[in-house]
Formats: C-alpha cells, structure tokens, sequence
C-alpha cells in the first residue's frame, strides 16, 4: 500500500488571514473527536471573487470542499469530522457557505525518525509529549504500525495528514474541471 503526504497548495497566492475563535481547548489538530458543539465557524479570507477556492486548504482549521468530502466518504473513509463553516473575503465581501471545517480523528506514532528529515520545533517531555514536535521536510512512516490505515494525523507533526493510495486514486478518476488544487506527495514507507 503507498501513502501520500495530502495537504494545502503551499504556492497559493492566497489563504485564510483570520480563524474562527473556537470554543475552550477545541482543537482541530489533536486527532480526536470534537465533543463540544460548534457554532458556524466564521473564516476571513483574502481570495479574489474570481479565483475559485481550494478543495483543502487552512491552517489551524482545515476547510474542505463538500465534493473532497464526499470522494473520501466513497471510498470507505469515516475518520473525519465536518462542521459548518462561513468562509468572507471582507475587502470584497463575498461569502462562500458551503465549505467544511475538517477534523481527522486520528493521531498515528508512525514515523521512522531515524529515516525522516524534520526540524524540532518541541523537544519530548515539555508539556507531557511523549515524542517531539516536528515539522517534517521528508516523512518516512514505519509500515508495521500503518495496519491499512486510510487517513491520519502524525503525532509526531499533527497538521501532517497522511492518506494511501485508494483515496489518491479515486480524487485523480474524480477530479474537478479546475483540480482539487491540493499537495500530494509520495511518502516513504519502511
């Protein structure tokens, strides 16, 4: 089974400027279930109204497109999920209402360190991590404890969102007329 990297469009000109206020210690990037109730998640942005929106993109709230979504529940993926979202470019006031916030519940100890190359960004130990926070350049996973995952969050990077080829393939056989315009990358796998 091959895994990828799946993440925003790192050369998009543009991206969110302002992310909702979120409730208590919600967080979108722990890998697990969000209890709380959400209101409607408001996000600014700075795309133009004639450049169509990314189908993933954010940062420390993911937003999805309900048609990524959908592609991925077609294909057996069940570990995310979804809250309204109210998306504005305040210069031009446009509104766009049918995004997502996207949760992955699932954080995954699965990089081979010796193998990866990252930058340490917390060592292990400060505020009870058990291993250290890093921003990965090149992401080498240890394929014994991958068991046919289909999507996750590394706990060793949590905004690192790892997916396997079955759902790569079914976004190439369902691409949009304008793309998915997301990153795949090719992840090494021990």
């Amino acid at each position: 089974m091959n895994y990828y990297q799946l993440s925003r469009n790192h050369f998009e000109d543009y991206g969110v400027t302002q992310n909702p206020v979120l409730p208590g210690h919600t967080s979108f990037l722990t890998g697990h279930v969000i209890h709380d109730t959400l209101p409607v998640l408001e996000f600014e942005v700075n795309y133009p109204d004639d450049v169509p929106l990314p189908h993933l993109f954010g940062n420390r709230v993911p937003l999805i497109s309900p048609e990524m979504a959908g592609v991925m529940s077609s294909v057996g993926i069940d570990n995310f999920e979804l809250f309204p979202a109210l998306i504005t470019n305040p210069i031009s006031g446009k509104k766009w209402d049918n995004y997502l916030a996207f949760n992955v519940v699932g954080l995954v100890k699965a990089a081979d360190m010796q193998r990866s190359s990252f930058d340490e960004l917390m060592s292990a130990g400060i505020d009870n991590m058990e291993t250290p926070l890093v921003a990965f350049r090149e992401v080498v996973l240890i394929g014994e404890k991958l068991a046919g995952l289909k999507m996750f969050r590394m706990l060793e990077s949590p905004d690192t969102l790892i997916v396997n080829e079955t759902l790569v393939d079914a976004l190439s056989e369902n691409r949009p007329e304008d793309g998915w315009r997301v990153m795949v990358t090719d992840v090494d796998v021990s």
